[in-house]
């Protein structure tokens, strides 16, 4: 059996390492992480080769629901998709194992991973990551074909954009690291968040704001609870802005606004989203 001794960090990113550790090198270990993504310090590379050949990788991402495979580098948030990885090698060899891990640009694990494929686990990793990776070495019926697949979720509204991360690593099974196939260098694949999903939700946004009239604390309530409101301005009927109210962009359906330092008279609130704004005016009294 092969293990490497190395200490990894995750990094911001998903990524897919093919290992033969059998039963994977995170089995039991929290800092098993041998992606080569930002914060690791090898890859199987490390311990495997030794016949000058690598092997390759290709990523694809399919929407579970539709079945189009993404071409336009964008995910939806809360999407399902499916996770393909396979492996090509020059040398013959159909023995391979896998990691496969995903990470947001905070370097924290986002979405959720879902082990659809036999022999492969959910590991818990440091700082309460986690990967996916084989329970045990997988066999592929040609050189050309070391595939491994794993359901995925994506993160809610907000998150950014994500990267894959694969690093084939095809064995011979001999005990050894000598005439083993790593992938020296990760194949990576990044994707954007969709806007298309936020521009939809605040088509249908609808707000309410009370109470008006209001001795200085008013609240906005919202239809769609991840709706993203990045600020909100307060202008005198003169058109001076006088607050500008930093909401964070929490995602909430109800935010308070606190105009009790203004003195009483009529003013004009600028809800200011995504892609849309929304305006109202409120009496102090």
């Amino acid at each position: 059996m092969k293990r490497k001794t190395i200490q990894c960090v995750l990094g911001i990113c998903i990524s897919i390492v093919f290992l033969s550790n059998s039963a994977g090198p995170a089995y039991n270990n929290p800092f098993g992480n041998y992606t080569g993504s930002p914060g690791t310090i090898g890859t199987c590379d490390d311990c495997h080769g030794g016949n000058g050949s690598t092997t390759d990788a290709v990523i694809t991402i399919t929407d579970k629901q539709t079945g189009q495979i993404v071409n336009n580098n964008q995910y939806d948030p809360n999407k399902t998709y499916l996770v393909n990885i396979t492996g090509i090698n020059t040398s013959n060899l159909i023995k391979y194992g896998f990691q496969s891990i995903v990470l947001s640009n905070n370097d924290t694990s986002v979405g959720n991973i879902f082990p659809t494929m036999n022999f492969t686990a959910l590991r818990n990793l440091n700082n309460d990551k986690k990967l996916i990776e084989q329970t045990q070495t997988l066999v592929a019926n040609s050189p050309n074909n070391l595939s491994a697949y794993y359901e995925w979720t994506a993160p809610p509204q907000g998150t950014g954009n994500i990267k894959f991360y694969a690093v084939v690593n095809a064995v011979n099974g001999n005990g050894d690291k000598f005439g083993d196939n790593a992938n020296c260098n990760p194949t990576i694949l990044s994707l954007s968040e969709s806007t298309s999903s936020i521009i939809s939700e605040e088509k249908d946004l609808i707000i309410k704001i009370h109470p008006n009239p209001s001795n200085g604390l008013v609240y906005i309530n919202l239809n769609h609870k991840n709706t993203i409101l990045n600020n909100v301005f307060i202008y005198d009927l003169n058109g001076m802005l006088l607050k500008i109210i930093d909401t964070q962009n929490n995602k909430t359906d109800c935010f308070k606004i606190d105009i009790v330092d203004l003195p009483i008279g009529y003013y004009f609130v600028v809800a200011n989203f995504f892609s849309s704004k929304k305006i109202f005016t409120i009496l102090k009294n």
